[in-house]
């Protein structure tokens, strides 16, 4: 059975490609652009890693962001930044560091990371 990699992302483009690129490896990816659409989904699928835009987190609400910190402690969540968000980032969603992804995204790296939070 394949794995469910939902990517959270407001770039069509990025969307589609990282999409391709997963199922390529034979991971089930799940594209979602809307926050509500993110909840909605984890709250009733099963979810096995979620790859997730930082910026968008910058610009939720305080209630939404406490909201997704408690159901992404439950899933292992991978935050791709560029490197002026990384710390904000950190620091905002208490997040380790090897959870940072710095863009530009290289996908091995991403891929890479993928197969670690599947396997810890």
């Amino acid at each position: 059975m394949s794995k469910n990699i939902i990517v959270y992302e407001k770039d069509n483009n990025c969307l589609e490609l990282f999409g391709e690129l997963l199922n390529q490896h034979g991971f089930n990816a799940i594209p979602i652009s809307d926050i509500h659409h993110l909840f909605d989904f984890v709250e009733n699928n099963p979810t096995d890693v979620i790859i997730s835009d930082a910026e968008i987190l910058f610009s939720i609400s305080d209630v939404l962001v406490n909201r997704l910190k408690r159901i992404l402690s439950k899933i292992p969540t991978l935050y791709l930044s560029d490197i002026h968000h990384s710390t904000h980032l950190k620091e905002k969603m208490k997040i380790r560091h090897d959870r940072v992804i710095e863009k530009p995204v290289a996908f091995v790296i991403l891929l890479e990371s993928v197969y670690r939070e599947l396997n810890t």
